[in-house]
């Protein structure tokens, strides 16, 4: 069906953190894209696979090549549909943990997938898990594809805003950005 959601595993190490100031704009529209903006805030993200901070030297083929100075940067196999919200308020704390232990020259072994209801065509969620070989770093979560005040037909990736739509967080949630 043209979806991602066989999900990709990378055994990582500090050679695969990324320059973040070669990334490049993305074209590429994965299954279920349907983009608009709500009060200024874009609904739906590229959502990466594999994080492209965590993909310096990741060919679009899956290998390895470590004259490969850029991430995974417009490959369909590594993007999804993924909610502005779960991208970057739920999904980055947990990839922001797998840089920071890389950084510190741990290897992690590291599994994302994004995962589908029947036919849809937009991931209900995604799948994280992360080990580091030391095991200082343990995680397996499951975050849902969801955005405040935006209801979503997870079939066809349309979007209506819906201001009942609340998404709750633990208080002990990790944030992004220092929120």
């Amino acid at each position: 069906m043209g979806r991602t959601s066989t999900g990709n595993t990378g055994y990582l190490c500090k050679a695969n953190v990324t320059n973040d100031a070669l990334r490049q704009q993305q074209t590429v529209n994965p299954t279920g894209w349907h983009q608009k903006r709500v009060k200024g805030t874009y609904v739906v993200n590229r959502g990466h696979i594999i994080a492209y901070s965590l993909s310096k030297g990741i060919a679009v083929d899956g290998s390895y090549n470590p004259n490969l100075q850029s991430g995974d940067q417009d490959n369909p196999k590594n993007l999804f549909t993924e909610t502005t919200f779960t991208n970057q308020e739920l999904q980055w704390p947990y990839e922001q943990k797998v840089q920071k232990a890389l950084i510190a020259n741990k290897q992690v072994v590291y599994q994302v997938t994004p995962v589908f209801k029947g036919i849809n065509t937009m991931a209900a969620g995604v799948h994280m898990q992360a080990a580091s070989t030391d095991g200082t770093l343990n995680y397996n979560v499951f975050l849902f594809n969801v955005q405040p005040n935006v209801k979503f037909n997870y079939l066809t990736g349309r979007s209506v805003i819906d201001n009942a739509m609340v998404v709750p967080q633990a208080a002990d949630a990790p944030n992004f950005k220092g929120k």
